[in-house]
C-alpha cells in the first residue's frame, strides 16, 4: 500500500475536511510474464454490490442510466483505431468533471483536473504513455469520494489521483470521436 497524497499540496486541504490524504488501494503484484502489472487485491470484489452490464456504440457524448455515483467499480474496454480520442467523465455536473482520454495517436492516457472545481495551484494534468498498444483497450476505475484509481490494460499502467469536485457532481458521461464498440461493468460499493 502507498499514500496518495503529497507533501505540496498538503496546504490545500478543504476546510471541512477531517483529513488530508488517504492510502491507495491494496494491490497485488504479478509478472505476467514481460512485466510486472498491478491490481487491487482480489478481495476487492467483495465490496462489489449493484452491476449494470452494458455493450454499445459511443461516439457522441452519453451518460447510461444507473451508471453515476462517487462511490464505484467500472469496468470497460473499447476496441482500438487509429486517430481514436475516447473519453470518461467522472464527477460531472453542469461544466465541471474529471476528465480521463485514452489517445491512440500518441498511446497516452490523460487525466485532467482542470474543471473539477480545483482552484489552487498544482498540477492538473498528467498524461502517459502506455507500456503498450493494444487491439482492446481496458480500464478499470475505481472511485470513493475524492480518489480516483485507474489500472490500464489489465495493471500495465496504474494511476492514483484525487478529484476536487464538489460532491454533488455525480455523473458519468463516455464519449468517442469515432464510433466505438464498448462494453461496460459497473458497479456500486457497499459503504
Amino acid at each position: 500500500m502507498a499514500w496518495m497524497a503529497n507533501w505540496s499540496s498538503a496546504k490545500y486541504k478543504k476546510k471541512d475536511a477531517l483529513y488530508f490524504g488517504a492510502m491507495c488501494l491494496p494491490r497485488e503484484m504479478k509478472y505476467n510474464g514481460s512485466r510486472w502489472i498491478q491490481g487491487p487485491i482480489e478481495e476487492f470484489i467483495a465490496y462489489r454490490d449493484k452491476e449494470i452490464n452494458k455493450d454499445l456504440m459511443v461516439s457522441a457524448p452519453v451518460q447510461i442510466e444507473g451508471i453515476s455515483g462517487r462511490i464505484f467499480d467500472l469496468n470497460l474496454s473499447f476496441k482500438n483505431q487509429k486517430g481514436l480520442k475516447f473519453t470518461i467523465e467522472c464527477a460531472k455536473k453542469e461544466d465541471h468533471s474529471f476528465v480521463i482520454e485514452y489517445n491512440e495517436d500518441n498511446n497516452t492516457l490523460s487525466l485532467d483536473r482542470s474543471f473539477d472545481g480545483n482552484c489552487v495551484d498544482i498540477l492538473h494534468t498528467r498524461k502517459k504513455i502506455l507500456f503498450s498498444k493494444k487491439e482492446s483497450v481496458s480500464l478499470r476505475i475505481i472511485m470513493d469520494k475524492d480518489y480516483i484509481e485507474i489500472f490500464v490494460n489489465d495493471g500495465e499502467d496504474a494511476f492514483s489521483t484525487r478529484t476536487f469536485a464538489p460532491k454533488e457532481n455525480t455523473d458519468i458521461s463516455f464519449s468517442s470521436n469515432l464510433e466505438t464498440l464498448t462494453k461496460i461493468k459497473f458497479y456500486t460499493l457497499k459503504k
